[in-house]
């Protein structure tokens, strides 16, 4: 009599009262996990079907066609704890019971693509910690590829960086601008609008003759009463500064001079002085006969009145 009984991965058959118990191999498993196609994980999970009578199974991952990595785990999935770089990859993965290997499941083909996720405005950080810009600084973004990593720093906003008219006005705080935030020559005069330099705008002595161009300032470029005395350094307007016809005798000052009077050199400067006064001149013509003597030259003062 012969029967024959069958459990759970095994094969049990009955030959009269002998009994001859045969192990079958462990089941085949399935990938389940990553998907075939694009992966932006940087971290891919890997998972697969759970095999009969399997203890621990074997995951082989192949790079770009080459070998890449093997790792041996008792679970049906395995996490990652470092980044994948960027490549073609090809996953498969094989039961063991302790004695044989099952059969390797279908390999499963992904590629991972660079995708480097920031978390939210304030997730921005360098080794870790927060970056802190100063004054007149942005960011600068590196890209490691084969890291897969985003390597951020701080540094200095520079001109390039700025699209045309990117900085406006209002954009910039009160007193944000100073002298030492400008480079040499860096605002020239094609830069400032036509009466974007007003008076409010400078301080006190900040134009000096050594920042003024020739010809920059003329006269039509001046207000009314724009430069007053108080304004002016002694002896900074010469003869060589004044155009002719420019001082007109309305503009002069009396110097102290009354009526009638006018200026005479004293030896030492120009002062207000009387002109002489010639008495006993009679009023009238001065004529001469056709034959007078003496060499024509008049003689005026008291007590002469004769013609030389």
């Amino acid at each position: 009599m012969m029967e024959r009984g069958w459990r759970k991965g095994t094969g049990a058959i009955l030959v009269g009262f002998a009994v001859v118990t045969v192990w079958a191999a462990p089941g085949r498993p399935k990938m389940e996990s990553p998907l075939p196609g694009d992966c932006p994980a940087r971290r891919p999970l890997f998972s697969w079907t759970i095999a009969d009578q399997a203890s621990a199974y074997l995951l082989s991952i192949t790079r770009n066609g080459e070998p890449w990595l093997e790792k041996w785990t008792r679970q049906n999935r395995w996490a990652p704890r470092f980044d994948f770089p960027e490549g073609v990859y090809e996953a498969r993965v094989i039961a063991w019971d302790g004695a044989e290997y099952g059969q390797w499941s279908a390999r499963v083909k992904f590629r991972r693509v660079f995708a480097p996720a920031l978390a939210g405005i304030n997730g921005i950080r360098e080794d870790g910690e927060e970056i802190i810009l100063a004054a007149g600084e942005g960011i600068e973004i590196e890209t490691l590829h084969d890291e897969n990593t985003l390597v951020i720093h701080a540094m200095p906003v520079t001109v390039t960086q700025l699209v045309n008219q990117s900085v406006i006005t209002e954009k910039i705080a009160n007193e944000a601008v100073t002298v030492e935030k400008l480079a040499s020559d860096s605002v020239s005069t094609v830069k400032l609008v036509d009466g974007a330099v007003t008076t409010e705008k400078l301080a006190n002595g900040a134009v000096t003759a050594v920042k003024l161009g020739v010809g920059a300032v003329s006269a039509g470029a001046l207000a009314s009463n724009a430069v007053g005395t108080a304004a002016l350094a002694d002896g900074s307007v010469t003869r060589e500064k004044l155009a002719a016809g420019a001082v007109h005798p309305a503009d002069m000052a009396s110097s102290g001079a009354s009526e009638g009077q006018v200026l005479k050199w004293s030896g030492v400067a120009w002062v207000p002085a009387s002109i002489p006064s010639f008495d006993g001149l009679a009023v009238g013509k001065i004529s001469f006969p056709p034959e007078a003597p003496g060499d024509g030259s008049i003689v005026f003062g008291d007590n002469n009145s004769c013609l030389g």
